[in-house]
């Protein structure tokens, strides 16, 4: 299924391809992404509303779209733009943040009516999560408290892993209380939600 797009990620479509008719040539999705030092990837997704460009990105979206020349296709700093050019470039910035923050409020207000479904991730009432990072069977050499170059936390599985899970669980549960902990052996499991990186 298509995913709708917002009136923001049609309107930053819509710009760019005007900019191709005025360029003379197209401006490219790719070509928006070198002026904008991002990924194409970026762009696309703004112009897909899989997400939202900040505020700087914006204001260089309204930059780079104010002033599309034949010649190149580059972010100009402010002082290169035209007084003409410094107008069109404040109208457009100001209507695209008008437009992202209109999808921000729509969203929210989503957000609030949806109840939240529940998953392996969620873990209603107040009842403890742990999340518990083992140590490595075979650690290496720098782990060993011995080394010069001993880094205690290198003797444990994946560190990553962790921060990540523990954020991810944090960012689907408001009410329980996340601890992690990194563990020799793995402890008697008194706590009802444990997960184990």
């Amino acid at each position: 299924m298509k995913r709708a797009l917002s009136p923001l990620a049609q309107r930053l479509r819509e710009l760019r391809q005007q900019a191709s008719t005025t360029a003379g040539r197209p401006l490219k999705q790719k070509d928006v992404a070198a002026a904008l030092s991002v990924s194409t990837t970026i762009v696309c997704l703004w112009e897909t509303a899989a997400a939202v460009p900040t505020d700087e990105r914006i204001n260089d979206y309204a930059n780079l779209l104010a002033t599309v020349r034949a010649d190149n296709f580059k972010l100009p700093s402010k002082n290169e733009l035209t007084r003409d050019e410094q107008q069109r470039q404040e109208e457009l910035a100001s209507e695209l943040r008008s437009l992202r923050d209109d999808l921000e409020i729509q969203s929210a207000s989503t957000a609030a009516s949806t109840p939240k479904q529940l998953s392996r991730w969620h873990y209603p009432g107040e009842e403890p999560v742990r999340i518990v990072c083992g140590a490595l069977q075979n650690p290496p050499q720098e782990a060993n408290p011995a080394h010069v170059n001993h880094v205690k936390l290198l003797a444990y599985a994946d560190l990553d892993a962790l921060d990540e899970l523990k954020t991810h669980l944090r960012n689907r549960n408001q009410g329980p209380t996340l601890r992690s902990s990194l563990r020799r052996r793995l402890p008697t499991l008194t706590c009802k939600h444990t997960w184990c990186c």
